[in-house]
């Protein structure tokens, strides 16, 4: 059979055969809605079709599908709809195509594929191989013996639960019923059972991540989603490579400032309501003025200035200070 005879379009169908379950979760990855979101259905199906292919133990290497095989695999009924999603998945940085020639009349072809780094992140496939390769280790490596009354006995340990897991280094902090830490405490409000926040913990840390992080850098997010969506989209985004704790960092000083913002929003009402005629006093003790709060202002010798959030904010945070008049 010539080169140009093997890759001639022809009919072929999808056949089961089994493959890695990293490549399993990968393809089933492709179809996540809270997945690839740039991707239409053509596309994501293309890829699902790609990941057949793909070797995990070489991911930055080509593959060389036949077009009928990678249609079937694709779960398409044209050759144009495929055409189509190997544009879009081009297009949108998922994989890297280049073409060969391999007749003289041109008419016959081939187009290697590989999945570009977006790709394998997105479908947790990073990391991948050498993973797989630990955990090969680990069921294969034989469980020491020891004897005990003339009869080997296996090492085994205890059963321990995900709840001990994860939170006996840190009672102090969890909630005491699930064992959930205080700062997840808010997924249990929100519908998300413990065993499934323990799972996404894991999740995480294998990942190099704190859930803590993922979810606070999107809980407002999070929160328009229904248990089993946050979760699916939690797990998704621990695959990415994004540093949470800085995107964390800045929701929670966003969130401090309004917190802010709106009790001093509190203290200014009720400094007009009822300090008219009071001392306002700097720090140091230099007096500025008194309060009137007809006017809204704080009148002195050297003039006045507003009573405004940036007063009240002043005064919340110590800069300024409210005393009572001495009369002698």
């Amino acid at each position: 059979m010539t080169i140009a005879q093997r890759y001639a379009p022809g009919e072929a169908i999808a056949r089961p055969s089994p493959l890695p379950l990293a490549l399993i979760e990968a393809r089933a990855a492709v179809f996540d809605p809270l997945n690839c979101l740039d991707l239409g259905m053509t596309a994501r199906r293309v890829l699902f079709g790609i990941l057949r292919f793909f070797n995990l133990s070489k991911p930055s290497t080509s593959i060389w599908p036949r077009r009928d095989l990678l249609r079937a695999e694709s779960l398409l009924n044209s050759e144009s709809s495929l055409y189509r999603g190997l544009a879009d998945l081009e297009r949108y940085g998922y994989v890297v195509r280049e073409q060969i020639r391999i007749a003289r009349s041109g008419r016959f072809h081939v187009s290697p594929v590989r999945l570009t780094e977006k790709a394998q992140i997105l479908l947790g496939l990073t990391g991948r191989s050498s993973r797989e390769d630990k955990r090969r280790k680990v069921i294969h490596n034989t469980p020491p013996l020891t004897v005990e009354d003339g009869q080997y006995k296996e090492h085994t340990n205890k059963p321990k639960s995900l709840q001990n897991s994860f939170a006996s280094k840190s009672l102090g902090h969890a909630d005491r019923e699930s064992k959930v830490p205080l700062t997840l405490s808010w997924l249990l409000k929100h519908g998300m059972s413990a065993r499934a926040v323990f799972s996404l913990m894991g999740i995480a840390k294998r990942q190099g991540q704190r859930l803590e992080d993922i979810a606070t850098a999107f809980r407002g997010r999070l929160v328009e989603l229904s248990p089993r969506e946050a979760y699916a989209y939690i797990r998704s985004l621990a695959t990415k490579d994004l540093d949470f704790a800085a995107i964390a960092s800045g929701k929670e000083s966003a969130i401090r400032a309004a917190t802010e913002t709106q009790s001093a929003k509190s203290l200014l009402k009720s400094l007009l309501a009822k300090s008219h005629g009071l001392a306002v006093v700097k720090r140091d003790g230099t007096w500025l003025g008194r309060i009137d709060t007809f006017a809204q202002v704080v009148s002195g010798q050297g003039g006045s200035f507003p009573m405004n959030l940036r007063f009240a904010l002043a005064v919340q945070s110590g800069q300024l200070s409210i005393r009572r008049l001495i009369s002698g």
